[in-house]
């Protein structure tokens, strides 16, 4: 029998108005969110201490978001991620994480961080797992 599970992930958008994006998925997306999570909390962490100016400004998350994006670039010979030459003068980020896990946190970001209603959330705060003791589904 396959494992279902409920997976919510909190970020705020307006100083403590707090938006959640809610999924209900079995094992395979389980594990892809949380190693994703897990990566674009490391990502975050890292862009900010080096850019702390561009993190006091309210949209911060966002221009992590595309600072990560601008050094991505999809490769069809690899059918896969590489970096571009851009990364050249952020060599931190090829220190520290491989094309594939930052396109994991880019996509991240574009599918499963909750936004504001007028905005773009600004803090990624807790992503929650819980596991189905039993699942019902009816159409």
């Amino acid at each position: 029998m396959e494992a279902f599970y409920h997976i919510t992930i909190k970020a705020d958008w307006n100083d403590g108005d707090f938006v959640h994006t809610c999924l209900n998925v079995n094992e395979q997306e389980k594990n892809y969110i949380v190693k994703s999570y897990l990566t674009s909390k490391k990502f975050i962490k890292e862009y900010s201490e080096r850019y702390p100016t561009r993190w006091l400004r309210q949209a911060y998350l966002e221009d992590a978001y595309h600072f990560a994006d601008d050094l991505l670039q999809f490769d069809d010979e690899l059918d896969a991620y590489k970096f571009t030459d851009a990364v050249k003068e952020e060599e931190w980020v090829s220190d520290l994480f491989t094309p594939e896990e930052i396109s994991n946190f880019v996509y991240f970001y574009e599918d499963y961080i909750p936004h504001g209603y007028d905005c773009p959330s600004h803090t990624l705060y807790d992503l929650n797992v819980y596991e189905f003791a039993k699942h019902e589904h009816y159409e």
